[in-house]
């Protein structure tokens, strides 16, 4: 048996979903889970970016 039958098994056995028996849940976001991030990402940074503007010119 090589480390990839066992690499497979493995995967085969993993749980895709938030079911109550698995710790792991999705392996990917979707992608509005994506956009979603990304907005927050953006909104923090502009938040940043004017609050030092602030702080700067008074």
């Amino acid at each position: 048996m090589s480390w990839r039958d066992v690499d497979d098994d493995w995967d085969g056995t993993l749980d895709d979903g938030w079911g109550d028996d698995t710790e792991l849940g999705p392996r990917r976001w979707g992608p509005g889970m994506v956009a979603l991030t990304w907005l927050v990402v953006v909104a923090m940074l502009g938040s940043a970016v004017a609050a030092f503007v602030v702080l700067v010119l008074g």
